[in-house]
Order: structure tokens, then sequence, then C-alpha cells
């Protein structure tokens, strides 16, 4: 399956690494798995708040015994031990928390992954013209992050930024803002997809992946989504 951010999020956390151990904190229905090579993977574990998207993603990857999903509440994320995991995804979630949950979000990873470990988030910039387009605003508690306040952040919590890039400059922001809401919009309406992505949200998001592509492999540093990649420096 082709999807730019979760490819290159993947091979930057398999860099030198055969086996590696994940904490995915905002996984939803365990979607990063679908990019994922199995053979990669020593233990996964998932975070989120929604239910059903917890419940779906334990049903579907029952069989495997080192793949686990969890129910947290806001921010409630936290395991026993330190420096045991080798990268930390965190897709598609710092804009829904608020400033005092990023800041928990960020001393629970810099705790929690091993020294040199990864990690590897994507989020919303904030660029006025993508808010305008975005319904999701409407229905959803949802930030725009400043790039410079985050990135300070980050680099202020144990970590060194290695990668920073904004992507998608168009097209990208009005399928992900306008044609995913109407199509997720359908799903959920008519065929009552809760906590997972629908039958025509998935078919919408497969065709649209030859037009998206190419976008975000132009040479721009400015768009909808903000790409990081840290490495724990202490």
């Amino acid at each position: 399956m082709k999807h730019w951010v979760y490819n290159f999020l993947v091979e930057a956390s398999l860099k030198g690494r055969k086996k590696v151990d994940i904490v995915d904190y905002g996984c939803g229905d365990g979607f990063l798995l679908n990019f994922f090579p199995f053979k990669n993977i020593n233990t996964y574990k998932g975070f989120d708040i929604n239910k059903n998207s917890i419940k779906t993603a334990q049903k579907r990857f029952s069989r495997f015994k080192n793949i686990n999903f969890y129910f947290i509440n806001r921010g409630g994320w936290r395991l026993k031990k330190e420096n045991q995991v080798d990268v930390i995804f965190c897709i598609g979630v710092l804009q829904y928390l608020t400033k005092f949950e990023i800041k928990k979000f960020l001393a629970q990873a810099e705790r929690t992954l091993e020294r040199n470990g990864i990690l590897l988030i994507s989020c919303t910039a904030n660029h006025w013209l993508y808010r305008q387009i975005s319904p999701y605003r409407f229905f959803l508690p949802h930030s725009y992050l400043d790039r410079k306040e985050i990135i300070r952040q980050i680099e202020g919590s144990g970590f060194k930024v290695t990668y920073q890039k904004e992507k998608g400059i168009f097209f990208i922001p009005i399928f992900s803002k306008i044609v995913v809401f109407f199509f997720d919009a359908i799903d959920k309406l008519f065929f009552r997809t809760s906590g997972s992505i629908g039958l025509f949200g998935r078919t919408v998001r497969r065709l649209a992946n030859p037009i998206l592509i190419p976008e975000y492999l132009l040479p721009i540093d400015f768009g909808e989504t903000l790409i990081i990649k840290a490495v724990k420096s202490s």
C-alpha cells in the first residue's frame, strides 16, 4: 500500500535496525501496521483515546501476540519501564492536544525511548489558508502548531531534531481536508463506521495516491503537513 508519509516514517524508523520495539501514540485502528513489515516488529504497543478504534484493532490483529492495543484517557499513556522502546510514532495527533498534553507526551517519549531512540511525528502546520479550508475545525478541538515552537519544545525535551519539512502545498490539503471528510462522513452516516476507515474512505484514499505522491516528492519545504524526525540525545 502506498502512502508517502507512512512509508517515509517507517523507513526512517528502520534505518540501521532489523527489529524494533514500537509505541504508536494515537494508533487508531492500527493503520500504521498496513505499512510496517511484520518481520521487523519485535513488539508493538498502540495507544488511543477512541474505544471503538481500539476494539477494531484488537480484533483485527488478535492473532499476533507481539502486537497489543490499549485504551487511554487523554495524555494518559505510560510504560512501566524506562528506556525500552526503539521508536515512537505520533501521526496526525499533536494538533488535537493541548500545550500541556504535548509537554506531557514529549516527557513520556523521552522517558520511554532508549538512547538514540527515534521520535517520528507528522502534524498539521500552522498556515492561514489551510485553516480556512478545513471543516474539521467545526467538529473537533483542533489546533495548528507553530513550527518553530514545536521544534523548540522537542529539542527542549531531550531530543535532537534531524529532519523537519512541510509537505503538501495544494492537492494534499484539498484532499485531506475536504474530499476525505466528505467520504468519511458517508461511511459514518450509511455504514455506521466508528473507529475505523470505511469502504468509501479506503477506496478514495487508494485512488488518490497516484496524484498525491508526486506532490510529496516536490523539493518544497512548505505545506499542510509538518514531518519531524528526532533522536533522543540523552
